[in-house]
């Protein structure tokens, strides 16, 4: 507990990242020092990193979404993925996107997200019945199950808890 107290506070210390030979060294040390926070679970760290230059970095920008979505704040992570470019997004961008217009009350765009997510396999058929459910959309057919709450990692978590699944 110590050492991972100590390394936790040597991350989140107010200093700048190694300088290197250029511009891309100096943030792609950053963005490894977010990264190495965002595993230690220090969310209000990781956000309080990824201002500046580094809240365009798509990478740093994914940290910070998910450490907002840890701490139940679904609003300010759409907000901050907004910017990524869907062409090329990763799986949690894609899915997360489902997510933002279902809570946005903007239902047949969710129903799209989650269809362009599965075209570009990052479907999730749990998550489209949980994004039904926070919509206000009738399950996909009539045997189609309730989704039920899961808490695996903290997008599943977040639309659990903000679709009120039960367990």
């Amino acid at each position: 507990p110590t050492a991972r107290a100590l390394l936790r506070d040597s991350l989140a210390a107010p200093a700048d990242a190694p300088r290197g030979d250029s511009q891309g060294d100096a943030r792609a040390a950053a963005r490894a020092r977010i990264e190495a926070l965002a595993r230690l679970g220090a969310a209000d760290e990781v956000i309080a990193l990824a201002v500046g230059p580094m809240r365009e970095d798509d990478g740093v920008i994914i940290f910070a979404a998910q450490a907002e979505l840890a701490k139940g704040q679904i609003g300010p992570a759409c907000k901050r993925l907004a910017i990524i470019d869907d062409a090329d997004a990763p799986p949690f961008v894609l899915r997360m996107r489902g997510v933002c217009f279902a809570l946005e009350g903007q239902p047949d765009a969710a129903l799209f997200a989650l269809e362009l997510a599965t075209a570009k396999n990052a479907g999730d058929p749990w998550l489209n019945a949980a994004v039904r459910a926070l919509a206000g959309i009738a399950a996909e057919g009539p045997r189609a199950p309730a989704a039920a709450a899961r808490y695996d990692n903290s997008l599943n978590a977040a639309v659990s808890l903000a679709a009120n699944l039960a367990p």
